[in-house]
C-alpha cells in the first residue's frame, strides 16, 4: 500500500492525484497511443511539469465512471 506521512506517523491510504502516462496506461487497460488520443481530444486530463507529464487521477476515475455509466453498470 502507498504510504502518507502525518507528523512524524506513516499512514497507508496515500493516493496520487496525478501519474505518469505509463501508470495511467497500466490503469486504464490502454496503450500509450489511445493514452494520448484521450488527451488529446479532452477525455483526459494532464499536464507538464518540467518535462514531466503527469494525468490526473479525477480524469481517470471520470472515464471510468462515464464508461461504466454507458455500458449500464452500477
Amino acid at each position: 500500500m502507498p504510504k502518507t506521512v502525518i507528523g512524524s506517523a506513516v499512514s497507508n491510504d496515500f493516493e496520487p492525484l496525478a501519474v505518469s502516462p505509463r501508470q495511467a496506461c497500466m490503469l486504464l487497460s490502454i496503450g500509450n497511443t489511445r493514452l494520448y488520443e484521450l488527451i488529446g481530444n479532452g477525455e483526459l486530463v494532464a499536464y507538464k511539469d518540467g518535462r514531466a507529464r503527469r494525468v490526473t487521477m479525477q480524469s481517470i476515475r471520470a472515464r471510468v465512471a462515464r464508461l461504466s455509466a454507458a455500458a449500464g453498470c452500477k
